[in-house]
């Protein structure tokens, strides 16, 4: 392997960390999330001219760039939505179990999800559900535990009950989901352009200032700091960007989506890991 594929791949692992326990939290499976990336690098290529070996993208080198095959690559680009791309069967344990009680009659009778006793020899039991959906021979007890802890089940007298489908987080802000995917989308715009040699002497702003010594005690006040400055700066930046902005488009005229994101980040300082000498980070 070398040296810059060793960097990418670190570069992966750190970004997918907070991404996959976003994804498990919401319920979401790694095979789910492997079919979507898939989908995600052949639909990346066919909209990424610099990515072609000629004017034309073809499927040979859609193929080679991505490490799929042809026939693999041609059935994702013509998918027009992530989830197309997900195939059957590929959620968690857990929620494949919720999804064949909600739709196998044998333990839905007249479509309604039955209360089922764990065990049972002569009848439809979890014991079964679990048996015929979880799959790779997981245990009823532990896909139980975990319903239970995702508050989707209830136990009653030994008799198991489906309260709620919905496995993961319960009540989701739509509005914060769609924040931080943008958030993080333009970061990773904004990383891939300057990792991009061609644009060596014209990079974008990308910066961080880091303390890793501050005390716990001092980290509301310090929130409160940094968030006051920041929406201080960015209320100046936004002004000073609407007077050179258009207010209505005009004809002929090409435009640029431009501006500036900001958040806070905190993690439990590895103190053996820091060198005294270098608490503070620079800016660039």
């Amino acid at each position: 392997m070398t040296k810059n594929k060793e960097l990418v791949i670190d570069l992966f692992q750190g970004i997918s960390r907070p991404l996959s326990r976003i994804a498990m939290r919401f319920g979401a499976s790694a095979r789910e999330v492997a079919d979507i990336t898939r989908w995600s690098f052949v639909k990346t290529f066919y909209s990424s001219p610099d990515l072609w070996r000629k004017d034309q993208p073809t499927a040979m080198q859609c193929s080679l760039k991505t490490g799929l095959t042809r026939v693999e690559s041609k059935r994702l680009s013509e998918m027009n939505a992530a989830l197309e791309a997900v195939k059957p069967n590929r959620q968690s344990r857990s929620p494949r179990v919720i999804e064949g009680w909600l739709n196998d009659p044998e333990y839905s009778p007249n479509g309604k999800p039955a209360s089922l006793p764990f065990r049972s020899a002569k009848q439809p039991c979890f014991y079964k559900l679990c048996g015929r959906y979880s799959g790779d021979n997981v245990h009823a007890e532990s896909i139980l535990e975990d319903l239970l802890e995702a508050k989707c089940v209830e136990v009653n007298d030994k008799i198991v009950s489906l309260t709620d489908p919905v496995y993961g987080i319960k009540h989701v802000d739509s509005k914060r989901i769609e924040i931080i995917g943008f958030m993080v989308e333009q970061l990773m715009e904004t990383s891939d352009y300057n990792l991009d040699p061609s644009n060596e002497n014209h990079r974008r702003f990308q910066r961080y200032w880091r303390q890793r010594l501050l005390p716990v005690e001092k980290v509301d006040e310090a929130r409160q700091m940094v968030t006051e400055i920041t929406i201080e700066a960015g209320r100046k930046i936004d002004a000073l960007l609407n007077e050179l902005s258009h207010a209505n488009p005009v004809p002929n005229t090409k435009y640029c989506d431009i501006g500036l994101g900001a958040y806070i980040f905190e993690n439990e300082a590895e103190i053996s890991a820091v060198n005294i000498n270098s608490n503070k980070e620079p800016g660039e």
